[in-house]
């Protein structure tokens, strides 16, 4: 499990003036490829989708410490084989109507 200390390490870009993270929300669900190629070059391997986390909009987890992105063989592959340290899931919850 992650507190809200661990959560808000993870680089990612800032909140959207005015709108909040839903402005980052916004970004991703228009243009998915260039928002997450923009993550991977300014942020390296591991990336938020919004500093300081976001709301369980994608992934309806109480514990979920928001949205987060890893890119790179090892880094999937430690995911994807450990799921007693990483929460993943199909992305649903009310952003999508679920």
């Amino acid at each position: 499990m992650f507190d809200s200390e661990q959560k808000l390490r993870v680089p990612a870009p800032e909140p959207y003036p005015v709108l909040g993270w839903r402005g980052n929300v916004l970004a991703i669900t228009s243009d998915p490829f260039t928002y997450i190629s923009d993550l991977k070059q300014r942020f390296g391997k591991v990336a938020g989708l919004v500093r300081g986390g976001n709301p369980a909009i994608l992934f309806p987890q109480p514990e979920c410490p928001g949205t987060v992105f890893v890119f790179g063989v090892e880094n999937n592959r430690a995911v994807m084989s450990q799921p007693n340290i990483f929460q993943s899931g199909p992305i649903i919850g009310p952003a999508y109507g679920n």
